[in-house]
């Protein structure tokens, strides 16, 4: 049994596939009953989170000698979803769009309410999306929690305003001036007290307006 500290960038299923498991067998191992409870969605983690990684248990097969046997192993996947918006709030429905992630190029439109679900490779790092003459690059589990986390949840509110049109700081301090400003922009938008501070009302609006 050994601890693995999140580095940015991973997530359960990146960091069970490499160490040999599911990613619902680890997160749901009684070892890691506090970092379910500090981390209620397995797919955001903060660098420096533990998750306990436990002996893993090898499977013998019988298997008679002087013969040619094939094994085959499944490659994981995990869903990338993403519900994309006009500059006016409006869904981008039913729109052509292409994904490029790891050498996989896949075409599809998205649905009514500008939802795309699209199966990638566990360790895809970046995907390329390209939409309605636009191309975005897109980073895999770098957004961070909002609550419990030592930089009072900045970063993980940082990305999700971004995420969300604002115009945000570049993060050089915890809350720089530019983070306040789109800060007070959402919580106009989402009719709360403007104070530019990020406050337990409007955490709780950036998770229902960025879905998660």
């Amino acid at each position: 049994m050994s601890n693995h500290i999140v580095k940015q960038g991973e997530c359960i299923t990146t960091i069970a596939q490499a160490n040999g498991f599911s990613g619902e067998a680890l997160y749901k191992h009684p070892d890691n009953a506090e970092l379910r409870k500090k981390r209620p969605n397995p797919n955001i983690l903060h660098p420096g989170d533990k998750v306990v990684v436990p002996q893993l248990e090898t499977k013998s097969v019988n298997a008679q000698t002087g013969t040619m046997h094939r094994f085959q192993v499944k490659q994981p996947k995990r869903e990338l979803r993403l519900v994309l918006l006009d500059h006016d709030g409006k869904s981008i429905g039913d729109a052509s769009y292409v994904l490029e992630a790891e050498g996989e190029r896949v075409e599809g439109q998205t649905t009514r309410d500008g939802e795309i679900k699209q199966s990638i490779s566990f360790d895809t790092r970046t995907v390329t999306l390209s939409i309605r003459g636009r191309e975005l690059i897109l980073d895999c589990s770098y957004l961070n929690p909002l609550t419990d986390v030592p930089d009072g949840g900045t970063s993980g509110a940082r990305e999700r305003l971004r995420n969300l049109g604002y115009s945000v700081g570049d993060g050089s301090d915890n809350l720089d001036p530019g983070t306040r400003t789109a800060l007070a922009l959402f919580q106009h938008d989402a009719k709360l007290e403007v104070t530019g501070d990020l406050d337990d009302a409007t955490r709780s609006k950036l998770i229902t307006a960025h879905r998660c």
